[in-house]
């Protein structure tokens, strides 16, 4: 959908926030009681072109007949040439110097384990999960 979207001029965003609020965005939705509503993709026209953020290169995502795993040493390199591209466009908020902080920060162990107990609870009330 995200490719024939943009052959069309129109931007995309996936959004995957909606594992924090599953129950609401079911809710408000009104999907059947057996549908888990796990991501939104937003499609339309955008009112900004921001930058491009750094990807793996090709040849470490492109499998041909078996997958490859990627050597330390290019997972290195492109961690290194991703990282200074983010610090260059302004990427990170303030007080981060590096995209391993980034990540370390969006998932605090605090943080994730109240959000698994509230995934739990919400996956038992939808019915996904047995009561406990």
């Amino acid at each position: 959908m995200v490719i024939a979207a943009e052959a069309l001029g129109l931007g995309t965003v996936f959004i995957g926030s909606v594992w924090d609020s599953m129950k609401k965005v079911a809710k408000i939705l009104k999907v059947p009681n057996n549908v888990l509503p796990i991501l939104i993709l937003c499609l339309g026209y955008s009112d900004e072109m921001p930058p491009k953020r750094p990807r793996w290169p090709r040849k470490t995502v492109l499998h041909e007949n078996c997958y490859t795993m990627p050597s330390k040493k290019l997972m290195k390199e492109y961690y290194q040439k991703a990282n200074e591209e983010l610090i260059e466009m302004n990427y990170f908020h303030k007080g981060i110097r590096s995209w391993a902080e980034h990540w370390q920060n969006k998932f605090d162990p605090e943080y994730v384990e109240e959000w698994e107990k509230t995934l739990k609870k919400d996956l038992q009330e939808m019915g996904f999960l047995p009561s406990s």
